[in-house]
């Protein structure tokens, strides 16, 4: 079982399981309408985030947890960079 948190992806929509940080973001599970992502970045420090399209939300992940929510696997993928996280990430966002 993972610990960290685990993305799936389906054609209109992004899953997120928050594991270890549940307490932390409030939720166990999330499910989101991959058209209301508007943005993703690559931080100079390695943060990836995420926007939401209504501008109120911004999610920051990284690949080894050293500067966001650590991502364990993305569609079973794990990542092996801040900037292999945001190709996985950005090749689903529109």
């Amino acid at each position: 079982m993972a610990t960290y948190l685990e993305i799936t992806t389906s054609p209109t929509s992004i899953r997120v399981v928050f594991n270890v940080y549940a307490q932390y973001s409030g939720f166990v599970e999330s499910k989101w309408r991959i058209e209301e992502m508007v943005s993703v970045y690559l931080g100079y420090d390695g943060t990836v985030g995420v926007r939401a399209k209504s501008g109120m939300s911004d999610y920051v992940f990284s690949h080894d947890g050293s500067k966001g929510m650590k991502v364990e696997t993305f569609d079973g993928v794990v990542p092996t960079s801040s900037a292999h996280l945001f190709e996985l990430i950005s090749a689903v966002v529109p």
